[in-house]
């Protein structure tokens, strides 16, 4: 797991999370909705993070990828966050089964990072 997509409408929230993202030592490759679905195929990244607020039908398609690679693979890679506030969660219906952790806005480094850290430390560990 050393790569992770951050898909957020909002510029500002892409650079926080992908700051944030670096300093768990993940490559952020940070994009819009629209761009998510062409750089998840791209980069095959272990932590797909993302911003409910904005455009959850552009969403639809990134999220039926991540299913089927998850059917088809690994059931738990690639591992999901949703940064969502009150209500947005709701907006991702059938999708809600994918995610892994949810994180509610505000969001700052000092929340998501041990979030990050955390799911990093998960897939690091063996199985036994």
């Amino acid at each position: 797991m050393k790569t992770a997509l951050v898909v957020a409408s909002s510029p500002s929230s892409r650079i926080v999370i992908s700051r944030t993202i670096e300093r768990c030592y993940l490559k952020a490759i940070a994009v819009a909705p629209d761009a998510a679905q062409r750089e998840f195929a791209r980069h095959g990244p272990g932590v797909v993070i993302i911003d409910a607020a904005g455009a959850p039908d552009l969403l639809r398609p990134l999220l039926d990828d991540v299913a089927q690679k998850r059917r088809t693979t690994n059931p738990s890679m690639p591992r999901m966050v949703l940064i969502c506030g009150s209500g947005e969660a709701d907006l991702l219906g059938a999708y809600c089964d994918l995610i892994d952790t949810r994180v509610r806005k505000p969001i700052t480094p000092d929340i998501l990072q041990p979030i990050i850290d955390r799911i990093v430390n998960e897939y690091s560990q063996p199985k036994v």
